[in-house]
Parts: C-alpha cells; sequence; structure tokens
C-alpha cells in the first residue's frame, strides 16, 4: 500500500481497513482529523456556520475514525503479548523441573555448592522442619509434600513437587503398616495430644420421652517427636551414574532403612521411652495359640471390646507357617491359615514380629505421628576406604496404640 497523504486523502478513505497494518491506520486517522480542521478553518475564514454538504461530511469522518479506532485496539490485541510475559523468561518461569537426590548427595559428597535449583529444595526443607520444631543438622533437608510448588527467586523456576523424595508417602506405599491400616498422620508441630473418644451409649427412647443422658468419656495419649536415625551406604560409583533408576533406587534404599526401622520398632517388644515408642509386643503374653479352637477364643476376645473396623493379623514369618500347616477344626476341613487368610480374616507378615508372635485386632488406632521434614548428614569420610560414602538419616516420628485392648497379642505354641 502507498502512503498516504493530504493530496490522495479521497484515495485512501476507500481502502479496507482490514488490509491495513497499525501504522497506516494511524496515517489514516491523521489524514481525516487534517480534513475536518480543514472544513473548520474554511467556514471561519468566510464567518458562516458548516453547510450540511460538510456537516454530513464531518459526521461521516466522525464515524471512520470510531471504526479506525476499535480496528486499531483489535490489532494491538492481537500483536502485545500480555504485560507478565516475556517468552525466553517465560520458558524458565513456566518449565517445571525435577529434584535429584542423587545430585544433591553428589554434590554435597564433593563438597560442590548446590545449584539454584536444589538449594531452593533445600531451603524449603529447613523451613519446613523449622516449623514443625525440629532440629537439622546434616547438608541436605528434604521438605514434605505441603510443599506443593517450590520457586528459584532468581529465575522464578518451579520444582515439581510430586518429584521431591516425600518420605511420608514412601512409608504410606511400602510399608506393612498401610496394609494394616494403621493411620498415618503428617503435618505435627511440636508435642500432640492426640485425642480418643469413648463410644457413646445410644438407648432407646419412646417419642417425646427424655432422651437418657450418655456422656462419653475423654482421652488422649501424647505424640512426641522422637529422632529415627539410621545409616545408608552408597558406593561411589552407583552415584556417579545419572539416571532416573539410580534416582530411584537410591530413594527406596533410604526408604526401605526408615520404614525398617519403624517397623521394627512397633511390631517389636520394647517398652516404650523418651527416645522411642514403645512395640506392640511389649510386656508379658499369656496367652497361646496351639490350636483352631484357641485361634476363635482370640477373636472372640478381642470382638467383644469396642471397634468397628475390619479386623486383621500380623504374625511373624514362622507363625504363618504352623498356621498354614494346622487343621481346622476337628474335622480336618482344611488348614487355618489359606491364601493370605486366616478362616476368612486378612493377615500380614513381617520379619520385624518376634518369632512365635501374632497379633489380632483393630489396627486403625494405632496411629504414626510423623513431623515434617527429612534431614540427611553426607558423610563421605567413614567408608571412603570401601569406596562409598555413608549417610545418615534422621526422621521424627511417634506411634501408639491409642485405646487399649484394641489389639490382643499371643503366640504360637512351640510343641
Amino acid at each position: 500500500m502507498k502512503k498516504l497523504t493530504k493530496c490522495n486523502f479521497h484515495k485512501y478513505i476507500i481502502i479496507n481497513i482490514n488490509t491495513m497494518n497499525s501504522i497506516e491506520i494511524i496515517d489514516k486517522k491523521n489524514c481525516l482529523k487534517d480534513e475536518v480542521h480543514q472544513l473548520i478553518n474554511t467556514a471561519k475564514t468566510e464567518v458562516r456556520m458548516l453547510n450540511d454538504n460538510e456537516m454530513n461530511r464531518v459526521e461521516e469522518i466522525k464515524e471512520e475514525l470510531r471504526k479506525l479506532n476499535g480496528e486499531l485496539e483489535e490489532l494491538e490485541k492481537d500483536t502485545q503479548l500480555p504485560e507478565d510475559i516475556n517468552i525466553e523468561k517465560n520458558k524458565r518461569q513456566m518449565e517445571k523441573k525435577n529434584f535429584s537426590l542423587v545430585a544433591a548427595i553428589r554434590n554435597a559428597a564433593s563438597n560442590k555448592q548446590q545449584d539454584e535449583l536444589t538449594q531452593a529444595v533445600i531451603d524449603a526443607g529447613q523451613e519446613n522442619m523449622r516449623n514443625s520444631q525440629t532440629k537439622y543438622q546434616g547438608q541436605i533437608q528434604i521438605p514434605s509434600a505441603e510443599f506443593r510448588t517450590i520457586t528459584k527467586a532468581t529465575e522464578g523456576t518451579d520444582v515439581v513437587a510430586t518429584d521431591i523424595y516425600d518420605i511420608a508417602q514412601a512409608i504410606h506405599d511400602h510399608s506393612v503398616l498401610s496394609e494394616l491400616g494403621c493411620r498415618v498422620i503428617t503435618g505435627l508441630v511440636g508435642d500432640v495430644q492426640f485425642p480418643v473418644i469413648s463410644t457413646a451409649n445410644a438407648t432407646w427412647e419412646s417419642e417425646v420421652a427424655t432422651t437418657s443422658p450418655n456422656t462419653p468419656t475423654f482421652s488422649s495419649v501424647k505424640l512426641a517427636p522422637k529422632r529415627l536415625s539410621c545409616v545408608v551406604p552408597i558406593s561411589k560409583m552407583l552415584l556417579a551414574q545419572d539416571s532416573a533408576g539410580i534416582e530411584r533406587a537410591v530413594r527406596n534404599e533410604i526408604t526401605k532403612a526408615v520404614t525398617g526401622k519403624l517397623e521394627a520398632t512397633l511390631f517389636g517388644s520394647a517398652a516404650g521411652s523418651a527416645t522411642q515408642p514403645a512395640g506392640i509386643f511389649n510386656g508379658t503374653i499369656s496367652t497361646t495359640i496351639s490350636d483352631f479352637a484357641s485361634i476363635t477364643n482370640l477373636e472372640a476376645t478381642n470382638d467383644g471390646k469396642d471397634g468397628y473396623n475390619e479386623k486383621k493379623y500380623l504374625m511373624a514369618p514362622n507363625v504363618k507357617a504352623k498356621l498354614r500347616s494346622m487343621i481346622k477344626g476337628t474335622n480336618g476341613t482344611g488348614m487355618v491359615m489359606e491364601n493370605g487368610e486366616v478362616d476368612g480374616t486378612k493377615a500380614s507378615v513381617s520379619a520385624f514380629v518376634p518369632t512365635n508372635n501374632l497379633a489380632y485386632g483393630d489396627f486403625s488406632n494405632v496411629v504414626v505421628g510423623i513431623w515434617d521434614g527429612l534431614d540427611i548428614v553426607v558423610d563421605n569420610y567413614t567408608l571412603a576406604a570401601d569406596g562409598c560414602i555413608r549417610l545418615v538419616v534422621n526422621f521424627y516420628c511417634d506411634a501408639q496404640v491409642t485405646r487399649s485392648g484394641a489389639i490382643s497379642v499371643a503366640k504360637i505354641a512351640t510343641t
């Protein structure tokens, strides 16, 4: 299109607006305004009002300007980027980057500074642990799943929260605790009094009678952060690798160490203390399982107590072996344990249960409290001669059985 000037104005106004760019539209607006000024100045010079033809022309120009303004506004919308978008900057802001625990450990073992992305995760982990009132001492702190998105301040880059190592979820996914239906509570701060409410008695009453008062009793069990510390050796050769498989392997090793120690304590026989929770099998076990009748008696005793959720069994591996060879009933109608169930009741087996021991009951009364955050000390000296580094993993948790008698324990007859 030719550049428009005042001398070719009339040719200009018949051009299709849709074919013009913003500069051409502005030129045309200026030409139209100049024409209006010329009409007005001519009338002033002749000391008269605008005639009908001139008035009609002014109205046509007003309408044309209105259309041009609308076209210019639409054109600017199509070409202008939103205020908060810059193409290169936006690539960084919108890109979701994965956190690598292996890279963080490798940097710490080599005494290298963490990259910005990794440091952002560690900073969030430290904040997480401060908020939960727990201490950290290692080079790496991993936040909990509550940190949905972690942003690097310098670039505005988001770290994908689901790719940050969520130890609480990992414990739930890979432990016998979840099979049994134990409750896992995360996000705790300081000591917590977990409420326990007795079963309120209900009564049948006539239509207008006053309901008898049945006040439930309230009690609580205390959950306090206890440091669960475990050592995980990692080969330097393995750490030098960089793949998704290696990342999963390292995370799984930490999960196994933490989960194993938690289950070993909770499924054990040690008494509770200020530094560790009590085991389910602590104390004297007086009930002995010698035949199918003693199994049914154990269930009957426990079923007479409060409990609304599914009852399950927990047992040592050797107990499983004995129940699989124990005849059910006096007529030999099958074995006590078949297809992972004890006479139709689901059973879980753990190597951490003391030999000859088993438990039956409503395991939803077992509460595991977790104070968010995972603290990792990277020790690259102790096992250096073996070509390994040593991870000292600190994790804060506690566990309690909330209702006395909710879980019945027994031992299998050894003869």
